[in-house]
């Protein structure tokens, strides 16, 4: 395999450019089963929002333009106000479809899967010199859906609500000494016992607490005995 380029750089190029054929990209992806579904589904996307947002161009398009444009003072306004509305409707729908075939997968694959998506679907998160979150922000993110820290866990750089089958939870990347640790607070999802499992080059756990349940995802060679006591620890549900 190509050892030049990693899976979280292929998604993170990728994710940001569907397009991108730089060679290191095409030649890990010919070695990487998973990478390849990933440029798979970020082409198709974009196929679906272009052809969302295609409209055809009548036939004296322009000229009609320039003749409104002329006279749009003695135009009914409603027209302008409708025309404006449609375009809404038709990205709405488009970005809609998207989100929502998103929605099925998630919902269609284990838990600890779906966990593990999520944050390969972010791997710009992940990277350690991004600049800490501060207290309050943090803090007004965990509100949201509930939860907030007891004690300092450490600098933050990644704080942001999220949807995982069809339930609002809050994602935290931490960085500890051996690197980026995902935090998804999921206080609406129980899960009945620990789950654990290795994908992609990543390690997830699935611990259930109280109402709802916390995943941890690391880097599969990242050392995690006992990180689940201590990051549990510190979450507490407000709801």
């Amino acid at each position: 395999m190509n050892t030049s380029i990693t899976c979280l750089d292929v998604r993170r190029i990728l994710g940001a450019e569907p397009q991108r054929r730089d060679p290191a990209i095409l030649q890990h992806c010919q070695t990487c089963a998973a990478c390849t579904v990933f440029l798979k589904e970020m082409l198709a996307l974009d196929a679906r929002l272009e052809r969302a947002l295609a409209v055809e161009v009548p036939e004296g398009l322009e000229a009609r333009i320039v003749f409104h444009t002329s006279f749009r003072h003695l135009l009914p306004q409603r027209r302008y106000a409708w025309l404006a509305a449609a375009a809404g409707m038709v990205l709405a729908v488009g970005l809609g479809v998207a989100v929502w075939q998103m929605h099925v997968r998630e919902s269609n694959m284990p838990l600890a899967e779906a966990v593990v998506q999520r944050v390969m679907q972010r791997p710009q998160t992940l990277l350690a010199s991004a600049t800490p979150m501060s207290d309050a922000y943090v803090s007004a993110v965990l509100q949201r859906v509930g939860a907030k820290l007891q004690g300092n866990m450490g600098p933050i750089t990644y704080a942001d609500t999220f949807y995982l089958r069809g339930q609002m939870g809050a994602q935290l990347v931490m960085m500890t000494p051996h690197g980026a640790v995902t935090l998804l607070l999921l206080p609406h999802i129980h899960v009945d016992r620990p789950m654990q499992m290795n994908k992609q080059g990543f390690h997830c756990m699935i611990e259930p607490m109280g109402i709802g349940s916390i995943a941890i995802v690391a880097s599969a060679a990242m050392p995690m005995h006992g990180m689940e006591h201590h990051i549990m620890s510190m979450v507490q549900w407000t709801i």
